[in-house]
């Protein structure tokens, strides 16, 4: 079974808006501290949800392959089946979007035409290192998963988020 990410398929742009923190701090302790501020704005019951939704994509994705083998394109960026024991949710954010024509209108700042979509991604963790993202969604009142998927965009959301780590430091916005 694969589950694409289709999201991260169209125009994609995370916007920065504040200083950003001069602080270093060891990644695993900065990986905290982002899941932490980011579980706080998130809806009730999403990240156990999502928690649950992780084991299970996992389950179905290795239930018929071997150990020691990965397949072609195998959403998550990790050498070995094995890694995936160690996965955990890290941060967390809302897909914002802008709708095209008020984008070419222009008539506002941009931080008053993002809205958000309801659609709410996790980085996906393997030893403090972003392998996937997971997407979920409200469903007949239900949080499912969407997809999972985007190795490379969920470290470049790990990255951005690490160097402006204030709270609400951006916003992941897809146009």
């Amino acid at each position: 079974m694969k589950f694409a990410m289709t999201i991260m398929a169209t125009a994609i742009a995370l916007t920065a808006s504040c200083a950003v923190d001069a602080k270093i701090q060891p990644i695993s302790q900065t990986n905290d501290t982002l899941t932490a501020v980011a579980s706080a704005r998130e809806p009730q019951g999403l990240r156990i949800a999502a928690e649950a939704g992780l084991r299970s994509v996992i389950s179905e994705l290795t239930r018929d392959l071997k150990a020691g083998s990965l397949p072609a394109e195998f959403p998550f960026d990790v050498n070995d089946l094995s890694e995936l024991k160690l996965a955990k949710l890290g941060l967390s954010f809302e897909v914002n979007t802008i709708q095209p024509q008020t984008l070419l209108a222009g008539n506002r700042p941009m931080e008053q035409m993002v809205t958000g979509t309801g659609i709410w991604n996790f980085v996906v963790m393997v030893n403090n290192s972003p392998v996937a993202l997971l997407e979920l969604e409200k469903n007949y009142g239900k949080w499912v998963v969407n997809g999972v998927g985007g190795a490379k965009l969920a470290q470049d959301v790990q990255a951005a988020a690490q160097n402006h780590s204030a709270k609400d430091a951006f916003r992941f916005v897809r146009i």
